[in-house]
């Protein structure tokens, strides 16, 4: 709907009554605006009687006082579909944002997935075996050490891992 309220010299009567009447064929704010459009078309039905009293410049003012009524319950009309359309902005500014976050994980995994493939094929180029098992090598003690110190553990020396003990 155009709630347009007509150039600078329209007649402010006409100008109001075109605004409460399509206003007032909104549905879907007749709520919002009941209040307003009552206060309009009262000061409307105010500047008529006054004509017929031949008071014409009261009646002038009361036209002015409805056109004001009827530009605020447009004004509001706009307020709510400004509001209407804001919900549905952040309401698709969130889907965005969580389809983004997704779109990062999966991102993130990609990475994570390629630096394990190109570890994988550093690993093949060097001819170091993918399935690998921990060995510990212990020293050969000679049997008189063992004899005078039997409660000192055998040596072990343990030899480092080429992926740093971390298993694929």
């Amino acid at each position: 709907m155009s709630f347009d309220a007509g150039g600078q010299g329209a007649d402010p009567r006409a100008v109001a009554e075109a605004i409460v009447r399509d206003v007032g064929r909104d549905a879907q704010h007749k709520v919002l605006t009941a209040t307003v459009l009552a206060h309009a078309q009262e000061s409307l039905d105010r500047a008529m009687r006054m004509r017929q009293a031949h008071d014409g410049s009261h009646a002038i003012a009361a036209d002015g006082v409805a056109l004001e009524w009827a530009l605020a319950a447009r004004d509001l009309v706009r307020a709510a579909n400004a509001e209407a359309r804001a919900v549905e902005v952040r309401r698709s500014v969130r889907d965005t944002q969580a389809q983004m976050d997704r779109l990062q994980e999966q991102v993130d995994e990609g990475i994570a997935r390629v630096g394990r493939l190109n570890a994988e094929i550093e690993r093949a180029e060097h001819g170091t075996p993918l399935n690998r098992i921990a060995i510990e090598r212990h020293d050969e003690a000679p049997a008189s050490s063992a004899a005078h110190s039997p409660k000192s553990p055998p040596k072990t020396r343990l030899l480092p891992s080429v992926d740093g003990g971390v298993a694929p």
